[in-house]
């Protein structure tokens, strides 16, 4: 099959979604409609990605932040005494050591997603 030299090209439309040429060869007029395939979409999309895991990252570097406070220092401590709930403090390191862990977890991994959607 012997393909057609193209003598000229004339695109004569500007739509977003197709694009028509007009293809002028030694046999004849040709029209061809080429879909045109745009990456603004995509490109708002991994943006729009990329700021939620950010927002998401620095939400779990806040958490882990405020329970290494809560942990290493004695303001839990002073604020459960203060409003009438001292009996809950031998306890907390049931609660806060598991937290602690678990935000540091999702500190790293929510950090490694926000780095892999550039």
């Amino acid at each position: 099959m012997k393909y057609p030299e193209i003598l000229s090209k004339k695109k004569i439309n500007n739509s977003t979604e197709t694009a028509a040429f007009e293809l002028t060869s030694d046999e004849g007029l040709i029209k061809l409609k080429v879909p045109v395939y745009r990456n603004k979409q995509k490109i708002k999309r991994s943006k729009l990605m990329k700021q939620i895991w950010k927002k998401r990252f620095f939400l779990a570097l806040v958490g882990t932040i405020t329970v290494a406070i809560c942990c290493f220092t004695p303001y839990f401590a002073i604020i459960l005494g203060l409003i009438g709930l001292s009996w809950f403090i031998p306890y907390l390191d049931y609660l806060l050591i598991p937290l602690l862990v678990l935000f540091i977890f999702l500190t790293i991994v929510l950090y490694i997603k926000w780095r892999l959607t550039r």
